[in-house]
């Protein structure tokens, strides 16, 4: 017990060192020599195992496990690439809470090793089972028809400033717009939405497969009419700060892979993913969420998003090639995946695949 509760609050204290700068946070003042010994201290081997899990990385979760076998009974937190706080999860169940295929069966066979493993396998898959069930008829968290409509509505000049980012960025200026994107993020990033405390998947896809339907849907509605062209701001303000920001503040490590490298047809068909976060074109990799950055109203999801072609970029525009199609396809897998997986309580004989 001792050592769940250290691990709990030094990944808290990491969060709150990264996340936060405001004199509200507990470390605010803390001395930097303390802040320093808390950023550098090694992580214990089941929390570097559950971040490993949480990222997406494979290979060394192998490793780990081929070494110590006990690590998927243990019980730990962790924080995601969206910043999520998952609470009291196990390999297990952290992985089945992404979804990703290759660590449920990667990690499965690992409780064949251990004492009671598959009383232990079955406990921690019980735990997640509703939840698949859910999968079949979810739905969006939020309409955000209201949102499109003011976006519609609103003037080219409360567009523009709402694009402006960073130091351009006019704390002061007012508009209707503003409040509604402010009162949708500060919804997105609500407590009680960011922190897992009972099983739960971690994404929501309809969230964002909802958003690039109305995007879609509203196209010409968005086009501001002026000279020989029309403007399409309304649109970068939708493709920067709504799906971006969904992206950012809710996409679990196999979306993340997957857009950073475009690799929608081979999940389609059922090939393994390619776990590398930077971008198959341009420089750079697809951020994990950051609160300081969030703050600032700077960064991905705000001047920038994670387009279909595997970029981050404020230049390049998806257009009409919406990711609707696929992503609904791979909700189907998905689902189809970890319903397969809980129909099959039999153990392998070998670890590791």
């Amino acid at each position: 017990m001792q050592d769940r509760f250290q691990i709990t609050t030094y990944t808290k204290a990491r969060l709150l060192i990264l996340g936060q700068r405001s004199e509200h946070s507990p470390l605010f003042h803390c001395p930097p020599e303390v802040i320093n010994h808390i950023m550098n201290a090694p992580l214990s081997e089941h929390d570097e195992a559950l971040k490993a899990v949480a990222f997406g990385q494979k290979d060394k979760l192998k490793t780990m496990l081929d070494k110590n076998h006990k690590l998927v009974l243990l019980r730990g937190m962790v924080i995601t690439p969206a910043g999520l706080e998952v609470q009291d999860t196990t390999l297990l169940e952290c992985a089945i809470g992404i979804g990703d295929r290759e660590l449920i069966e990667l990690i499965t066979p690992y409780f064949s090793q251990v004492q009671d493993g598959a009383i232990k396998l079955e406990e921690q898959k019980a735990r997640y089972r509703s939840c698949i069930e859910a999968l079949a008829t979810q739905k969006p968290d939020d309409d955000l028809t209201e949102l499109f409509n003011m976006i519609e509505r609103s003037s080219l000049k409360d567009v523009r400033e709402e694009l402006k980012t960073g130091k351009d960025y006019n704390r002061e200026y007012q508009s209707e717009l503003r409040t509604e994107l402010n009162k949708w993020r500060n919804k997105k990033l609500d407590s009680k939405r960011r922190i897992l405390k009972e099983p739960r998947m971690h994404c929501n896809l309809q969230n964002f497969i909802h958003a690039d339907e109305l995007l879609n849907k509203r196209w010409d509605a968005l086009i501001v009419k002026g000279n020989h062209r029309g403007t399409f701001e309304k649109h970068w303000l939708v493709a920067e700060q709504i799906l971006g920001f969904i992206e950012l503040s809710e996409f679990t490590e196999d979306l993340r892979y997957i857009f950073a490298r475009g690799q929608f047809e081979e999940v389609i068909g059922d090939k393994n993913l390619s776990r590398f976060f930077e971008f198959k074109h341009g420089s750079g990799a697809f951020p994990v969420f950051d609160e300081i950055a969030v703050a600032e109203h700077s960064g991905m999801g705000f001047h920038s998003y994670v387009s279909i072609k595997g970029d981050m970029s404020a230049a390049s525009w998806d257009g009409r090639v919406a990711v609707v199609n696929f992503l609904k396809i791979y909700v189907e897998q998905t689902l189809q995946s970890l319903q397969k997986f809980m129909q099959q309580p039999q153990l392998s004989n070998r670890p590791g695949a």
